[in-house]
C-alpha cells in the first residue's frame, strides 16, 4: 500500500486499488443513507396517517409503540415510567 501524507497529517493512499476500495465503500454507505432517509419518510407518513385516523391519540404514543415493538423494550419502558412517576411524585407531590 503506497501512501501520501497530506499537510494535516492524514495518510492518503495512492494505490489505485486502495482508492477504489474507499470509493466503493463510501458509495455503498451513501446508498444505505438514501434508503434510511426513504424509510424515515415512510415512517413519518405512517404516523401522520395514524394521527388522522385516531386524532385522540398523540403521535408520540404511536412513535413509542413502534419503538417498543421494534426494540422489544416494553417491559423496560414500563419500569422506567414507573421509576419516573415515583420520582416526579416525590419531587412535586
Amino acid at each position: 500500500m503506497t501512501q501520501n501524507t497530506s499537510t494535516n497529517g492524514i495518510i492518503i493512499p495512492s494505490n489505485p486499488a486502495d482508492i477504489k476500495k474507499i470509493e466503493d465503500a463510501i458509495s455503498e454507505a451513501v446508498d444505505c443513507m438514501i434508503r434510511m432517509d426513504s424509510e424515515k419518510l415512510a415512517i413519518k407518513a405512517i404516523i401522520e396517517e395514524l394521527v388522522e385516523s385516531f386524532p385522540d391519540i398523540d403521535a408520540k404514543f404511536f412513535r413509542r409503540l413502534m419503538k417498543d415493538r421494534f426494540k422489544n423494550s416494553f417491559d423496560d419502558t414500563s419500569v422506567e415510567n414507573d421509576d419516573y412517576e415515583a420520582l416526579y411524585a416525590s419531587v412535586f407531590g
